[in-house]
């Protein structure tokens, strides 16, 4: 049986054509070129499921239980398979170690180093004068495994020598504090319009459309000299400058001496436009709701800002974008965004979501204990679940367990990832229940 072969039936996966390429006989990738370019072998994926990480590190109750490593940046960062019960790849994420969070960047392997290239690209062109084509054979690996016709694939090219030679920073992930915009619009736009990497080209075009010249140029000592609070005001004004009081404005326009058109400039209905395919479709992702219910709130849509945020708390932690966003001006006693806002509705919050226990430790505003009481509370709804027989629920639970908010100890990720295993088998996720295993023995050897 061929390492291959081996690794689809240990792991019950249904990899693609593309896949199987890739893991057979993909090209190697130039790290001038990709972040991501150090391919995990079949060799040592096949090790991970005795739990041996030989010349790889896989951060077992870090990374999310239901994926597989695939590409590493050598930093503690990784490109992941997400599995599904069924065993196969939904899609590709980017997974980051500093602070746990990920973002999908591609439906496809193709898709996902496609973003690589495209963030690692931008204005190098005067270190690096080589053509992005299809003599670069990872290049032309991505372009023979994208659904592009002639002319979208020139099209695409052309993009991408095009972003080569604007002079902009390297997106960075997470992104702090940028002094600029982090991507060329043009280029992003058109993956957006092939759907393309499409998630992540959205959240980097909402970032763009929202990053005013206020952003840009703000610190916390401007706040100080200002006499206003850096948080929750600045930071809230730099979210949003339509929240900016009107006294305010005449203040900071004086300060950084640029006019109000230019200054507080930023286009919510683009952002509006983006976000519309994903809040529907992407209710695991946080910053998505997120945003869509500040855009209710602003346009005075209560009943639809509160359910965005409830639906909003129910996601990860590790997929809000607060920084990115600006959406860290809210009270940390919370600690998720849309917790606070739905707090700040208190009043008109139906009863039957006020009753919801979840919600209810969110608001108790216990932060120091508030992860290991977030976790018990998935943990103990696990439980309850899997003496119910309802064992593909009581996977969701116990994940939740261990990826909704940050945890300070691993302490419980023993026993978690041995409560996923039992209940994806049971569920009928063979190959869930042997990726738990494989975090499992990682994290106990």
């Amino acid at each position: 049986m061929t390492n291959l072969c081996s690794l689809e039936e240990h792991f019950c996966l249904e990899l693609t054509d593309e896949l199987r390429e890739w893991f057979t006989a993909g090209p190697p990738l130039d790290e001038k070129l990709f972040e991501f370019h150090q391919k995990v072998t079949l060799e040592e994926l096949l090790d991970l499921e005795k739990g041996v990480e030989k010349n790889i590190q896989i951060w077992p109750g870090f990374l999310p239980p239901d994926t597989l490593p695939l590409l590493s940046n050598g930093l503690g960062d990784w490109l992941l398979l997400r599995v599904l019960p069924s065993g196969e790849i939904s899609e590709v994420i980017c997974w980051r170690h500093s602070g746990g969070d990920w973002v999908p960047w591609g439906r496809t392997l193709a898709e996902a180093l496609l973003f690589d290239t495209i963030r690692q690209q931008q204005g190098v062109a005067q270190e690096d004068t080589r053509q992005i084509d299809k003599s670069e054979p990872a290049m032309l690996w991505c372009l023979e495994n994208l659904p592009l016709d002639s002319t979208q694939e020139s099209n695409l090219l052309y993009e991408i020598t095009k972003s080569r030679l604007v002079a902009t920073p390297k997106v960075s992930d997470p992104v702090c504090y940028p002094t600029q915009n982090p991507i060329v619009p043009d280029l992003w736009e058109l993956l957006v319009d092939y759907r393309l990497c499409e998630v992540v080209a959205r959240r980097d075009l909402c970032q763009y459309y929202l990053n005013s010249p206020l952003r840009e140029r703000a610190h916390l000592t401007d706040a100080q000299k200002l006499n206003v609070s850096w948080r929750p005001d600045f930071i809230q004004w730099l979210s949003d400058t339509r929240t900016i009081p009107e006294e305010k404005r005449s203040l900071l326009q004086e300060y950084y001496n640029l006019g109000e058109d230019e200054l507080f400039n930023q286009d919510w209905e683009k952002v509006r436009d983006l976000l519309h395919p994903l809040v529907q479709k992407r209710g695991d992702l946080m910053w998505v709701l997120n945003l869509a219910g500040w855009q209710a709130e602003v346009l005075h849509q209560p009943d639809q800002a509160i359910m965005y945020y409830y639906q909003a708390i129910k996601a990860s932690s590790f997929t809000d974008e607060s920084v990115r966003f600006r959406m860290n001006w809210t009270e940390e006693s919370f600690w998720k965004f849309p917790a606070a806002r739905l707090y700040s509705y208190a009043k008109v919050v139906p009863e039957a979501l006020k009753k919801d226990d979840y919600l209810q430790i969110l608001w108790e505003q216990d932060i120091s204990n508030l992860p290991n009481t977030v976790a018990r509370y998935w943990f103990e709804k696990g439980v309850q679940c899997k003496r119910k027989g309802e064992y593909w629920q009581a996977y969701q639970n116990f994940y939740k367990a261990g990826w909704d908010v940050e945890h300070s100890t691993l302490q419980m990720f023993p026993t978690i990832l041995q409560e996923l295993s039992v209940c994806a088998n049971n569920s009928g996720g063979r190959g869930l229940a042997r990726l738990a295993e494989m975090y499992h023995q990682a994290l106990v050897s």
